[in-house]
């Protein structure tokens, strides 16, 4: 295995993940989002330097972020989000989490209906514990599926 180019090894972290096809975010305890990758901006149809520090469902257009003033993960919809136990497990118990749901989120004035699946695996702590997020569409194979 070659090693890490010592001289910027966050930019050949960045461009591995930008050349994974699936929505992968880096997340932390309350769910911020502190980096994303190429996917998921186009995915999600989201802007990387807007999303940077937000909530995962305020940058993914969830319908639940706004039902509370506080933001996302603060609404009553929000103690059964997938998304947010998710990674609280992981980083509870160290351990990768692999979970189905349905999302729903706001696009274009369009409410969009999706089944995603949810992966999350703790990364080594550095200054706060983060979080491998990564987020795939599964709602045509879902739909084919039951067909």
């Amino acid at each position: 295995m070659q090693k890490v180019p010592s001289a910027r090894p966050e930019k050949f972290y960045l461009a591995v993940l930008d050349a994974i096809p699936a929505a992968v975010f880096l997340v932390d305890e309350d769910v911020r989002i502190h980096e994303l990758n190429r996917s998921a901006a186009s995915i999600f149809g989201i802007e990387p330097e807007t999303a940077l520090m937000k909530r995962g469902g305020e940058a993914l257009h969830c319908l639940r972020a706004t039902d509370s003033s506080e933001g996302c993960g603060r609404g009553p919809a929000c103690g059964d989000c997938v998304i947010r136990n998710s990674v609280h497990r992981c980083l509870a118990d160290q351990s990768v989490q692999r979970r189905r749901m349905k999302f729903q989120a706001m696009g274009g004035g369009v409410t969009k209906d999706l089944e995603l699946l949810v992966t999350v695996s703790p990364l080594p702590a550095n200054k706060e514990p983060l979080t491998l997020m990564i987020l795939e569409d599964i709602t045509t194979y879902t739909l084919l599926k039951s067909l």
